[in-house]
């Protein structure tokens, strides 16, 4: 588990702090009305697979490590509101080194 990454939400936002050791500490928070679009992308066992959300404020996507204190919390409460579709999310647990997984999909 990343012990430096943690993730906490709360019915309007996902609360982010990254205290990676000898860099700035980042707070941010992403509301989830802002939420456009959510990627996770399967790495192999040995790694984190990482959870990428897309709104207006971060075009590129915020990553966050499934590994993360709350990561995994934070991915079940995706799917239960329904930001990712619990098929898609299925196919995503049994997803390939790499494999990128989308909800919404794109046009």
């Amino acid at each position: 588990m990343l012990h430096w990454f943690k993730v906490t939400f709360d019915k309007t936002t996902i609360k982010v702090k990254v205290s990676a050791p000898g860099q700035k500490v980042v707070n941010d928070t992403i509301l989830w009305t802002d939420i456009k679009r959510i990627c996770r992308i399967a790495r192999s066992m040995l790694e984190s697979d990482e959870l990428y959300i897309y709104t207006d404020k971060f075009p590129d996507g915020f990553l966050i490590p499934t590994e993360a204190v709350g990561g995994r919390d934070l991915w079940d409460e995706m799917i239960t509101r329904g930001a990712f579709d619990a098929d898609v999310a299925i196919n995503a647990a049994m997803g390939k080194d790499n494999e990128r997984f989308c909800w919404p999909p794109e046009k």
